[in-house]
């Protein structure tokens, strides 16, 4: 037998062996940390802090309710749906023109 070709299967056949390995080694099952059904999460902006809650040691545990935010809706939350949808109307229709003719 040829030992280029040797090594080469030796060399293919552990490649196999270790992609095998890894991919049965990342297959875990994961527990749902977190429960976020029926939740709705939005981009947000704080823009003011009324009233901090600092604590003695350095940390901020507690009532989060002094901060005064923004939330980003409205244009600029659907600013892909707003600008998709016109590009995709005219492009299909510019399309749909060259084809006829």
């Amino acid at each position: 037998m040829n030992r280029p070709f040797f090594k080469r299967l030796i060399f293919i056949l552990s490649v196999i062996i270790l992609v095998a390995f890894c991919v049965q080694l990342n297959d875990v099952a994961k527990p749902q940390l977190v429960n976020t059904q029926g939740r709705a999460f939005e981009r947000a902006t704080v823009t003011e802090i009324v009233r901090d809650n600092l604590q003695e040691n350095g940390s901020r545990i507690g009532d989060p309710n002094g901060l005064d935010i923004v939330l980003m809706q409205g244009l600029s939350g659907g600013i892909g749906v707003i600008l998709t949808v016109p590009f995709a109307a005219s492009a299909s229709s510019w399309l749909l023109l060259r084809k006829g003719a």
